[in-house]
């Protein structure tokens, strides 16, 4: 069974143990400063009660910005990425958001990302990339 909960302050190590293993080396102060700014936008996947994965939401007016989509590795292939990104989707939107932008790692965030109306705007060599949906 797969739940999606709001990210709290006993999920910040998890946080950091998944940006770690990912290279971005995100720090907690990373996450408490991204819960502060937007107490309900950040959340945690379980499958079978445990955790699976994280994504970040943020909004200012109508704009808004997914980060830190990530699922642990051994979770990968259960949809659970998907799901992340529909729920944070869902909480912009609710926020009334109009213009929606992440950034990701090429293949990672493009499968997710796919058919919900995000074009890509900028690529690196690396394969990073900026993505961006206007609703």
């Amino acid at each position: 069974m797969k739940t999606i909960s709001v990210m709290e302050p006993g999920d910040f190590d998890f946080a950091v143990e998944l940006s770690d293993h990912e290279g971005w080396m995100h720090q907690r102060a990373d996450f408490e400063h991204l819960t502060t700014f937007e107490p309900q936008g950040c959340f945690i996947a379980r499958h079978d009660s445990e955790r699976a994965g994280m994504i970040c939401s943020n909004s200012q007016g109508d704009y808004g910005f997914l980060s830190r989509l990530i699922v642990r590795e051994c979770d990968r292939g259960r949809k659970i990425g998907e799901q992340l990104m529909r729920h944070a989707l869902g909480y912009l939107l609710n926020k009334k958001v109009k213009t929606i932008e992440l950034d990701g790692v090429i293949p990672a965030v493009r499968r997710p990302a796919t058919g919900r109306g995000f074009c890509i705007q900028s690529a690196t060599p690396a394969n990073v990339f900026r993505i961006t949906a206007r609703l």
